[in-house]
Parts: structure tokens; sequence; C-alpha cells
């Protein structure tokens, strides 16, 4: 059996197989459509705002609060406990910097 989901297509039936392809090719429309919605609502919240890296880390802030709740769930709490102290250094500074360091080489606010 192969690694990859190119052998499981093998294996399903013509219909079903059809079925996820048409789904691949959904979810791919879907994730353009989030995307570009997302790039839009991002544009206009920069424009509020005079330091686009205070926009974004602000952002990531909260989204990361909105993300909280899901790494509470039972069985995350286990993988938690198996972090050392440095891995947990390393997650809070790439939450607090996430897309906001290569901003101000490439705003055009920082211009």
């Amino acid at each position: 059996m192969k690694a990859t989901g190119e052998g499981l297509l093998q294996r399903l039936s013509d219909s079903h197989r059809r079925s996820a392809v048409r789904l691949g090719y959904g979810l791919a429309v879907l994730n353009a459509v989030v995307s570009g919605v997302s790039i839009y609502v991002n544009s206009l919240g920069v424009s509020h705002f005079h330091n686009a890296v205070l926009c974004t880390s602000l952002k990531n802030g909260v989204a990361g609060s909105l993300l909280i709740p899901l790494g509470l769930l039972p069985n995350q709490r286990r993988l938690y406990r198996e972090l050392r102290r440095r891995d947990w250094g390393w997650l809070v500074l790439l939450a607090l910097t996430g897309g906001s360091v290569p901003l101000p080489s490439t705003s055009p606010a920082s211009r």
C-alpha cells in the first residue's frame, strides 16, 4: 500500500473516485474564496492602522485567543504536558511574531 492518497483513489470505485475528486475541487474553491475574503478584510483593517505590524500582531492575538479553547480539549492536554519549557518558548515567540515579522519590509504603510 502506498503512503500517499494516490493508492486510496485507485482502490475506490469510479463513482467514489469522482466524488472524492469533486470534493477536492470543491474544497480548493472554498479555500480560494475564504482566502480572497480574508485578504480583502485584512486590507480594510490595515488601512485603518498607521502601523501594519501592530495591526497584524493584534489580529494574531485575537485569532490565538479564539483558538485557545480548542487546545483545552481533554485529548490535547496530554500533548501539552509532553512539551518542554524550551518548546513552549518557541511556540510563544511564534504566536507573538506570526505574520508580522516580514511586514515592516514589505508593507506599503512602512514606506
